[in-house]
């Protein structure tokens, strides 16, 4: 999911800088999409790995994990533009 949220991200910056199908992008614009993309997955991982380690010491149960994980996936869906899977289809043409 986060890996969707990144690419979102880094299509709509890209298509905002003038960015076109079919171009070779430059250093900076594969960096961009690079960070881009990835920068969210790297923030979930990380929130994921301390929720795991409440669930470890039992601090939280597995069921509050998963709906935290679920509540900060359709927050950063949300905060991208993606409310529906129309959307998402939307985006793909």
């Amino acid at each position: 999911m986060s890996l969707l949220v990144g690419g979102v991200l880094a299509f709509k910056v890209l298509s905002a800088m003038g960015v076109r199908e079919g171009e070779h992008l430059s250093p900076k614009e594969l960096l961009i999409m690079l960070v881009l993309g990835l920068g969210p997955f790297w923030m979930i991982a990380t929130a994921a790995e301390h929720l795991r380690k409440d669930v470890g010491t039992g601090k939280i149960t597995f069921a509050t994990y998963w709906t935290t994980i679920g509540g900060i996936c359709v927050a950063a869906l949300a905060l991208v533009g993606v409310t529906s899977i129309d959307d998402l289809v939307g985006l793909a043409n």
